[in-house]
């Protein structure tokens, strides 16, 4: 049975979309600091074959995992969209800058202890700017 023409049910709905993933900021900074312990607990392995007079030997290097916000998105199965979502809401933006703080940092430490490729980092956080010939290239285009 369809509802009758001229209705108006849709006036009587208290809320329009669906409900809120995180019923608050503890829950959304709880759910960082797992993905942060995942990061942590799972790092890049790298293959690296070591040669030495007896011979070579294949080694595993393993290699920090940057953290990014997408990466943050995957683990939590929300959209960047939804993230930035909730970065505007004021009730969640001390969190969602604390997060992205934990990141930078995080980041930019590897980075500078040659623990990460310290160009991808850059472009990650933003410090990324194009050599002068690429510069002149682009304007160019």
């Amino acid at each position: 049975m369809s509802a009758p023409k001229g209705n108006d049910y849709w006036t009587r709905r208290v809320v329009s979309g669906r409900n809120s993933l995180f019923a608050g900021p503890t829950f959304l900074w709880e759910a960082s600091c797992e993905y942060f312990n995942w990061a942590h607990a799972n790092p890049i392995q790298v293959p690296v074959a070591v040669t030495t007079r007896g011979g070579t030997t294949n080694l595993t290097l393993r290699r920090p995992r940057p953290m990014t916000i997408r990466g943050l998105c995957l683990f939590l199965g929300i959209s960047r969209s939804t993230w930035f979502v909730y970065r505007r809401r004021q009730d969640f933006l001390d969190v969602c800058s604390a997060v992205e703080n934990v990141m930078w940092v995080r980041n930019f430490e590897a980075a500078v202890a040659g623990l990460m490729n310290p160009a991808v980092i850059a472009r990650q956080l933003g410090k990324y700017a194009p050599a002068p010939s690429q510069q002149t290239a682009l304007l160019a285009a």
